[in-house]
């Protein structure tokens, strides 16, 4: 993780669409308009043709370096500007990149993601309810309520369970 006050801005990973596409849940067009004129920087880690549509783009990255550049940001963006279908049930692996990166989620109308995260997300239903929550918000609060989430922490509740089990 990046060092105490180190960490600026908003990030996204994963997928992403031309603007009006008809898989219009990663159409990200509404929300980085909304960071643009609030002026939050929104780094976008997806494919670099995206750069004809969308300010900010980052490109992709092996995963290891995806993971260390992450941990520079202070919130990681999920889901849509205005609630569709997919977002619904969706809990896409940024969630789990962002906790372990250190980064706070903002989850926008992704309802099964911010249940299953819990405590130390921003949970919003549109962009400009986000950036409202973002710039209120104590980010080192919210990532000391969140539980650590790291893999070595679900092995070992695991082993925990199945030794309680047997």
């Amino acid at each position: 993780p990046a060092p105490a006050g180190a960490r600026s801005g908003a990030v996204y990973e994963g997928g992403l669409v031309r603007p009006g596409h008809r898989m219009d849940w990663r159409d990200l067009s509404p929300v980085t308009r909304a960071f643009e004129r609030a002026g939050v920087p929104l780094d976008l880690y997806v494919k670099p043709r995206m750069a004809r549509w969308y300010p900010r783009v980052q490109g992709r990255l092996p995963y290891l370096e995806l993971l260390r550049r992450l941990a520079r940001y202070e919130f990681g963006w999920i889901g849509t500007d205005r609630p569709c279908e997919k977002g619904e049930a969706a809990v896409p692996n940024k969630l789990w990149d962002y906790a372990a990166a250190g980064v706070v989620p903002v989850i926008c109308n992704c309802p099964a993601a911010a249940a299953a995260f819990g405590e130390g997300a921003i949970v919003a239903s549109s962009a400009a309810d986000a950036l409202e929550q973002m710039a209120a918000a104590d980010p080192a609060a919210l990532r000391a309520a969140g539980r650590p989430r790291y893999m070595d922490d679900e092995v070992a509740g695991l082993l925990e369970l199945y030794g309680a089990l047997l």
